[in-house]
């Protein structure tokens, strides 16, 4: 029977993945995660390519450049989880936990970068917003300079944030056996050691302050900049093509209903509310 195995110290439990609900993660983790980070890693080889060519005169540039090695990144360490998550799955009697060993080096990485990415892509939504409703200020408040030191303190806030789990998590041998019936027990007189992620008491209180801080407050407080930046432009692109209309038409002294935005504006628009959904 294919199982992983996920000891938690202290308690004397364990863990184990019935075939169904395995079976269904084998096929979600490999087909769907193997083909996105593939596509990941294409799509943003092509975009670091293009931010690269200009250079970084401006703040939008470094912080394009940013998003696509950050989701590069992100790419890689899902593909090696799923390469690692694969080699589970034939590997069977292998002594060491492969699951687990993707487990603890890999999640807590994406889960860090995603984050990132998600900041990163906030701030290019507020740079955005500025340049709408603050055209002539936008290049002195968002400089490369400023731009790039924001993005660094995004880095270490977050790296600062899932340092303790990559501590707290931790491999250990486990002494596991398999008996007739194909269950496998931790107090056999001659137990299989499994190289497995070991969860103590502390890391579980750790997962729910991660969950609270990192799931909700700081990934609902990036899409809530999403969201925010977005209304503003479109509201202040509106009023600046209202305005347009009626000067346009003043001089027949016609009274402008609705407003008109150009291509480029509703461009602008579809662009933040496109990284916006990308990232919900």
């Amino acid at each position: 029977m294919n199982l992983s195995y996920i000891a938690f110290v202290g308690t004397g439990e364990l863990f184990f993945i019935d075939g169904i609900t395995k079976e269904i993660t084998d096929v979600v983790i490999v087909v769907s995660l193997g083909f996105i980070s593939v596509l990941g890693l294409i799509t943003n080889i092509i975009n670091m390519i293009v931010f690269l060519k200009p250079g970084y005169k401006d703040g939008m540039r470094i912080e394009l450049f940013s998003l696509a090695i950050t989701d590069f990144f992100v790419s890689i360490l899902v593909l090696a989880f799923t390469v690692l998550y694969l080699a589970s799955i034939f590997c069977v009697r292998s002594p060491v936990d492969l699951w687990a060993l993707a487990y603890v080096p890999f999640v807590w990485a994406v889960n860090a970068l995603y984050l990132i990415s998600c900041w990163i892509t906030a701030m290019v939504s507020l740079e955005r917003c500025f340049s709408v409703v603050f055209p002539f200020a936008v290049r002195h408040i968002f400089t490369a300079r400023r731009s790039l030191i924001l993005i660094v303190i995004i880095y270490a806030f977050h790296i600062a944030l899932f340092l303790p789990a990559f501590i707290i998590d931790k491999m250990e041998w486990v002494a596991l056996d398999e008996d007739n019936s194909g269950n496998f027990s931790s107090l056999s007189e001659s137990p299989q050691w499994i190289y497995t992620v070991v969860f103590s008491e502390a890391a579980v209180e750790l997962d729910v302050v991660l969950d609270i801080t990192a799931g909700l407050f700081l990934f609902i407080s990036s899409q809530l900049v999403l969201f925010v930046c977005s209304l503003c432009m479109t509201v202040s692109l509106k009023l600046s093509s209202a305005v347009r209309t009626a000067n346009a038409h003043s001089e027949d002294k016609v009274k402008v209903n609705s407003s008109h935005l150009t291509n480029q504006e509703r461009r602008l628009i579809w662009v933040v509310l496109f990284l916006s959904v990308l990232h919900t």
